[in-house]
């Protein structure tokens, strides 16, 4: 009776390891969002120097960093590297940022030369 205990113990223990390590996913390592990443990035974005990134739903955004105050058109694509955010701005000008996902939410973007802006 006590090695069957033991062994269906160590089968649990086993079970919840993969469980907890995520081994058997089959997702490809999918990103795990609680919301759309089209609806999560609507809202305002701040650096550490205060400058901002506003995404608004109807796919448009205005802009105070990189030293311009833009504006033009965002869409999101999903890529090797992860979730990205395509700026095109009104001058012809484009930019490309990175999406950052914490706890299954938006949590910040960042541009190509690593500068972060956090969701407000």
């Amino acid at each position: 009776m006590r090695k069957c205990f033991a062994m269906v113990f160590i089968a649990l223990m086993v079970a919840g390891f993969m469980v907890i390590a995520g081994c058997g996913d089959e997702g490809g390592g999918e990103i795990s969002v609680n919301q759309p990443v089209e609806e999560g990035i609507v809202g305002t974005f701040e650096s550490s120097d205060d400058l901002e990134i506003t995404f608004d739903a109807d796919g448009t955004f205005t802009t105070d960093a990189w030293g311009v105050d833009g504006e033009g058109t965002y869409w999101t694509e999903r890529s090797t590297e992860g979730v990205e955010v395509m700026l095109n701005f009104e001058d012809g000008a484009k930019e490309t940022l990175s999406v950052a996902i914490s706890n299954g939410e938006v949590t910040a973007v960042l541009d190509s030369d690593g500068n972060q802006f956090t969701k407000k």
